[in-house]
């Protein structure tokens, strides 16, 4: 009996050992992802204003509502699902005419979205050009976004801020891409900022 418990401990003891030598995992852990960092909206109060006519107002914000040349990943991630082309040259930033206004805009109330082709003698048929816009927050959640195709080379879209999307005295950023239907290159890409006040 004695030695029965003998070789109990000795089998306990030997497994103690081979779990005391038990490789250690040296692998290296997955780096963690950096986050994008929050949109920085700019000098002049971030915006550009606007009354309900389109008559420009102070401030003036000189990156809105021109021509972008590169986008951050989050930037990109907004229009991922689209299948646009953005690897050819953008249009130069005269080409078009791109506001929303009136700028700032009250809860409640609506922006008009609004871009033109300046260049009428550019050979791009009218009936293959799409505005695609989206409204986010000041880390990139998207709140509203929409489409229009163009009339004679012009968009104009109405956009609502309720009060159940958007807050008073707060900042937004559209994005915008203007691109042919046919071969999905994007001719412009862009952003402007809003101040939605109470």
């Amino acid at each position: 009996m004695k030695y029965c418990y003998f070789n109990y401990l000795v089998l306990f003891g030997l497994l103690l050992a081979l779990g005391a030598c038990k490789e250690e995992v040296t692998s290296v852990p997955a780096p963690i992802p950096t986050p994008v960092p929050a949109i920085d909206f700019g000098a002049n109060d971030g915006y550009t204003g606007w009354d309900a006519t389109r008559a420009l107002t102070n401030p003036t914000d000189p990156t809105d509502w021109t021509t972008d040349a590169t986008w951050n990943s989050a930037e990109m991630g907004l229009f991922a699902e689209n299948n646009l082309d953005f690897s050819q040259p953008q249009l130069p930033a005269s080409t078009w005419e791109v506001s929303a206004y009136p700028n700032p805009v009250v809860i409640g109330g609506k922006t008009q979205l609004s871009a033109l082709l300046r260049d009428t003698d550019l050979a791009i048929p009218s009936s293959q050009l799409r505005i695609l816009y989206t409204l986010v927050d000041a880390h990139y959640t998207a709140l509203e976004y929409g489409l229009r195709d163009s009339v004679l080379k012009r968009f104009g879209v109405s956009i609502l801020y309720p009060a159940n999307k958007f807050s008073g005295g707060t900042l937004y950023r559209m994005y915008y891409v203007i691109y042919n239907t046919n071969n999905r290159q994007v001719y412009y890409k862009g952003h402007g900022d809003i101040k939605v006040m109470p």
